[in-house]
Formats: structure tokens, sequence, C-alpha cells
């Protein structure tokens, strides 16, 4: 599957990411979302981070209006992912926000970071091609 998004939203910095991307919840779009957090580990935090994600991950997947999600992880450079694809804005930050595995990650990673540097970026999908597991997630974005 092919996306094109835009950036409308990011914390924290990740190299190429735009300086001037809003922090604020309010000044995002409505809609479809896609989401890709990115952080370059700090191996002596590993088993902090994935004790951490672990609950994070199983929160966002029960989530009913996320369309799909993978994570990734290339470990010679330490560099661990996710993307995740959510019918809407809305539905996206009631699962991160709302109590639970992400929050309580949220709150590890504030108090201790597990990354030398990292980023959590929201993006407006603007078109997409191809499909997930033989469909199209958002048929109004096919192109």
């Amino acid at each position: 599957m092919r996306v094109d998004a835009e950036p409308v939203r990011a914390i924290g910095a990740w190299p190429g990411l735009p300086d001037d991307l809003p922090v604020a919840a309010d000044d995002v779009h409505d809609g479809p979302s896609f989401v890709m957090t990115i952080g370059r580990l700090r191996l002596l935090e590993a088993c902090r981070f994935l004790a951490a994600s672990a609950p994070a991950e199983k929160q966002i997947i029960a989530s009913l209006r996320l369309t799909w999600e993978h994570g990734a992880a290339a470990p010679e450079r330490r560099i661990v992912m996710t993307v995740s694809w959510w019918q809407d804005a809305e539905a996206m930050a009631t699962a991160v926000r709302g109590p639970g595995g992400h929050a309580e990650a949220m709150g590890r990673q504030a108090k201790k970071d597990f990354h030398h540097e990292s980023a959590f970026i929201r993006f407006r999908p603007i078109s997409s091609s191809g499909s997930l597991a033989g469909k199209h997630p958002i048929p109004e974005l096919s192109i």
C-alpha cells in the first residue's frame, strides 16, 4: 500500500521532520489519520521499553476504529517504530489518551526517556493506492 500524507502534528524531533509542526492537539485535522512513532532506542532501556510498550500496543489494537497497525525494528540501528491507520483523529486521540497502557507508557517515557531521539507524528492522508489485507482502508482516498 502507498500513502501520500502531510504531517500535521509532531511531538519530539527526528531528522528531516519540519521544526514548525504544531504540538498542540487542537491544531490537527478531522478525518482519517495516519500515525508514525519512531525512536532510536537506548540499548540499556530496551527492557523498560518492551515492558511499557506491550500493554500500550494491546490497548491500541483493541480500538474498534483502528484500521491497521504495524510495528517494525532495525536492530542494527536500534530503531523501533510503529505505523497505524485510524478511521478518524478522534478515535486515535481517545485510544492514546485514555486510561491504560498507552498513557502509562507515555508517563514512563517522560520520566526516563527510552530513546536517544524519538518522534510521534500524525499525518493527514491525501491519497493512497493499493490495499491492506485485500481491501482499501479508506475508499474515499483511493486513487
